[in-house]
């Protein structure tokens, strides 16, 4: 769903920042499986059921139209994920520019440093991912009371 060239750019940011190459190897693995799990839409193309499979009965109905509102709700939790990737690699990208510029022995340096940091914990502070499953649960299933 996102471009292997976030996944190189992630793995490799983290491998300029020196982070243990195992933790790379790791991370590179999880978001390419994830990737191509959710990267071919199965989940949009194939899992969609209308809500009249679930019968005529009024209950049937129901179930139907609860049905069609939880898919969406997962459907917008998942744009709201990829979003968070791409700013985390973002993220990424940009506290590999901050160190790279930085020499090491001076105290200036250490502050670009800590300039990098904050920018990476920021990028983790606030998921679109939640938000949007929120938001989304909130204007397609209510209160419960249909």
């Amino acid at each position: 769903m996102f471009p292997a060239d976030i996944v190189a750019g992630i793995t490799s940011a983290l491998q300029d920042l020196n982070v243990d190459p195992d933790k790379v190897a790791e991370v590179a693995t999880k978001l390419t499986a994830s990737s191509d799990s959710i990267g071919d839409s199965s989940f949009m193309r194939r899992l969609h059921v209308a809500p009249s499979a679930f019968g005529g009965s009024a209950e049937g109905s129901q179930l139907g139209y609860h049905h069609a509102k939880a898919h969406e709700v997962i459907a917008d939790t998942l744009n709201g994920v990829m979003d968070d990737l791409g700013r985390f690699a973002s993220a990424t990208s940009r506290a590999v520019a901050l160190v790279d510029g930085a020499d090491t022995t001076s105290a200036a340096d250490l502050s670009v440093k800590e300039q990098a940091v904050a920018v990476l914990v920021g990028s983790t502070r606030y998921f679109e991912g939640d938000r949007a499953n929120h938001e989304s649960r909130n204007e397609r299933l209510g209160r419960g009371d249909r």
